[in-house]
């Protein structure tokens, strides 16, 4: 039976007084600091003397001696979905960062948003990789099909992003607190004055932050029943397809066509475009006819 691996890690002058979650990161590449910190609100990791360390905040002391036991990561059980995947394998090798044998995704899109993810083999690679969104590092860029058109071609929204005080499920551009958030906007095709097809670029990557910028400035997202882009802004007068396909969009017409990092062990400057998106070419296609 796999009882886990035990790792010993001396504190030197030059660490102390830093964080203990970061100090043991930055000796033990294969653990991640969300991994450290799950190990010690476990009870995982200890000083020679027999201390438990359960805060990740607190600070290392120069000439400890930290022994630190990581558990076999558990299998999850993620529930099947019938999803069109271009490609399937990796299957048993992907990194189990939080103690969890999940599937190495690094970050996430919204629910119903299509388009690029990246997901790490091991933990060395996802460490690296979560490190570059942190530092916003990744390049991302988003199309987006949104209803109106701007009145600049292309823009900066730059307003904080909050949970709304009106509904706590939702976000919000918030006036006080909140966390930082910046979207880069370029309009590429316009639709007469109804909707409009634009490039959308982040520096943050906060929850709902493309959804919720562009909703803020007046221009929802088509489909986004959450953030004001639902079929009630389609003016009755267009034609009867424009409606049909609204009607049965599932969705808002968000897709991640791009994702440039540097790859964590090659060093290497990677880049990937996606230009599948069915719905959103579709529903283009039938507001040029407009």
């Amino acid at each position: 039976m796999n009882k886990g691996t035990t790792y010993t890690v001396s504190i030197g002058e030059d660490k102390a007084g830093k964080r203990l979650d970061w100090v043991l990161a930055d000796a033990l590449p294969e653990l991640s600091r969300s991994r450290i910190k799950a190990l010690m609100e476990d009870g995982c990791i200890f000083a020679a003397d027999g201390r438990p360390a359960t805060n990740p905040a607190q600070k290392a002391r120069a000439g400890d001696v930290m022994a630190i036991t990581a558990p076999p990561p558990q299998p999850a059980t993620p529930v099947a979905q019938n999803i069109p995947l271009d490609l399937h394998h990796c299957r048993g090798e992907l990194s189990g960062i939080g103690g969890v044998s999940r599937p190495g995704i690094v970050h996430r899109l919204d629910k119903d948003t299509s388009g690029l993810l990246v997901a790490a083999k091991d933990d060395i690679t996802h460490r690296g990789l979560a490190e570059q969104f942190a530092r916003h590092d990744i390049e991302r860029a988003y199309k987006a099909l949104v209803w109106g058109v701007p009145a600049k071609n292309s823009g900066t929204i730059s307003d904080n992003i909050g949970r709304s005080p009106r509904n706590r499920k939702k976000m919000a551009v918030v006036r006080r607190g909140g966390k930082t958030a910046m979207t880069h906007f370029q309009v590429l095709r316009r639709f007469a004055n109804l909707a409009a097809l634009v490039e959308c670029r982040l520096e943050t990557g906060r929850t709902h932050q493309i959804r919720v910028h562009m909703s803020s400035i007046g221009h929802p997202i088509v489909g986004d029943q959450v953030y004001g882009g639902g079929i009630r802004r389609c003016p009755a007068s267009v034609n009867t397809s424009l409606h049909q396909s609204l009607q049965i969009l599932e969705g808002q017409l968000l897709h991640a066509f791009l994702l440039g990092l540097t790859h964590p062990i090659m060093h290497k400057k990677m880049r990937f475009i996606s230009k599948k998106r069915l719905e959103m070419n579709k529903l283009t296609d039938i507001l040029e006819c407009e």
